[in-house]
């Protein structure tokens, strides 16, 4: 498995820790978007540009999803072919419109360019 999405043991394994806390996080109805995820991830040279992220911040976690589901479409693993990223970069468009700025996307961990990036990458 790690042969297919090109990472190492080591780093494949603090991904899916991660997740698993994620995932515990929005299972328990707790608020995600301002969490501070207290399981650091590794993010191997090859992935430099999410390392400019914040670690502890639910959005590095968001585009390592993506990172995973566009390198299984790649490979033709069994995962079908989804739009989950195009999804993710509409969802502020939806979700924050509050007036007082109460809740923003750096709350989340969004970097100011980050509707630019192509999360499909």
């Amino acid at each position: 498995m790690t042969k297919a999405f090109g990472l190492s043991g080591a780093v494949l394994a603090s991904w899916l820790h991660g997740f698993n806390f994620v995932r515990n996080i929005a299972a328990h109805h707790a608020r995600l978007w301002n969490s501070a995820i207290a399981v650091p991830v590794t993010i191997p040279k090859t992935l430099s540009n999410l390392s400019r992220l914040d670690n502890r911040r639910p959005f590095l976690y968001f585009c390592l999803i993506q990172f995973i589901i566009k390198q299984s479409e790649k490979e033709r693993l069994a995962l079908p072919p989804c739009n989950w990223g195009e999804k993710f970069k509409n969802l502020p468009a939806i979700f924050l419109h509050i007036a007082n700025q109460a809740v923003t996307l750096s709350d989340m961990g969004c970097i100011a360019d980050w509707g630019k990036w192509d999360l499909r990458q």
